[in-house]
């Protein structure tokens, strides 16, 4: 039993040996193909001011490894302000890659840039560089000199660049507002004209500027041509038109129907009444429901039109001019 008890003893001294000379050998025979150096710039630092560390790292080529990451958390107050990609060299048998690291302090004290270490795929540590001492110290502030005034805010010059969407924007809102007060004049003025050229009366009289309006119709030949839609709506603009001079009927505003009611308010026979319900009601038919009067039809409103404007010239009402 005692003899068993010191050959798992011995056992067991071997194994442990033969580890711990593995992993020598393989430091010593890998482990110098690896290195990792860092070096920073400065050793003091002021408050807020950067400190750049540059790492620079030796493998051997087709190599893979791990690099440890410097994690926020771990190296607080140190703040870090940059990590820059990595630069790579490559040789014959190895490249080097170089990298900086910028941090900076807001505490003052002393720290240490902490160690950075490179390992394998199996995380087996292949190299660590050295943790790097350096001082954060506050500014110095003179207490003997006498209290400053706050410097008034600086006065920089607006650049035309700056300027530029204001003016835009300015130039945009004067061009609407000339556009609005276009439109407004000339809805104003077109307006007042047609006040005006509604509530001029004319010299001559009535009948005879209708009459000589339907003569001018009449030579124009339209329905002949083809253009019957035109030919109505002229005849009936001179219809409406003499209402207008005639017994200030504002017949051009007003639908068909309501020219009748307005003339019911003259004193006019049932045959000058249905005279004027056969012409509107006719060209009503043609411009709005697409109707097609034979020629004879086309004379006939013709006729029609103008024996009316013929027979009322002489009525006399209360409502004439």
């Amino acid at each position: 039993m005692i003899f068993v008890e010191s050959k798992t003893r011995k056992m067991k001294f071997k194994t442990t040996f033969v580890t711990f000379v593995s992993l020598i050998l393989f430091n010593t025979l890998f482990g110098q193909d690896y290195q990792i150096k860092i070096s920073i710039d400065s050793t003091q630092i002021l408050i807020g001011d950067y400190l750049r560390a540059e790492v620079n790292i030796t493998a051997p080529k087709q190599s893979p490894f791990l690099l440890s990451k410097l994690l926020p958390e771990e190296i607080a107050p140190i703040e870090i302000i940059n990590i820059s990609k990595f630069d790579t060299l490559v040789s014959e048998n190895q490249y080097s890659l170089h990298q900086t690291i910028t941090v900076t302090c807001f505490d003052s004290g002393s720290y240490y840039f902490p160690s950075l270490s490179i390992f394998t795929l199996d995380s087996i540590l292949l190299a660590q560089s050295d943790s790097l001492y350096f001082s954060v110290s506050p500014v110095p502030v003179d207490t003997t000199a006498a209290i400053k005034d706050i410097k008034l805010p600086v006065k920089v010059r607006i650049t035309f660049k700056e300027l530029l969407p204001y003016i835009l924007i300015a130039v945009g809102c004067v061009i609407i507002i000339l556009l609005a007060i276009w439109l407004l004049l000339k809805y104003a003025k077109k307006k007042v004209k047609v006040e005006l050229k509604v509530r001029v009366k004319p010299k001559e009289p009535a009948h005879i500027i209708a009459l000589r309006n339907l003569d001018a119709l009449r030579h124009k030949k339209l329905w002949q041509a083809g253009l019957v839609k035109e030919y109505y709506s002229e005849l009936t603009d001179i219809i409406r038109i003499y209402l207008k001079d005639r017994w200030d009927i504002d017949a051009m505003e007003m639908t068909s129907n309501e020219i009748f009611e307005a003339v019911r308010q003259v004193k006019l026979d049932l045959e000058q009444e249905n005279q004027l319900s056969y012409i509107l009601t006719t060209a009503d038919l043609v411009k709005f429901a697409k109707s097609k009067p034979l020629p004879d039809d086309h004379d006939k409103c013709f006729n029609e039109t103008k024996s009316f404007i013929e027979k009322t010239a002489t009525i006399t009402t209360n409502s004439s001019n």
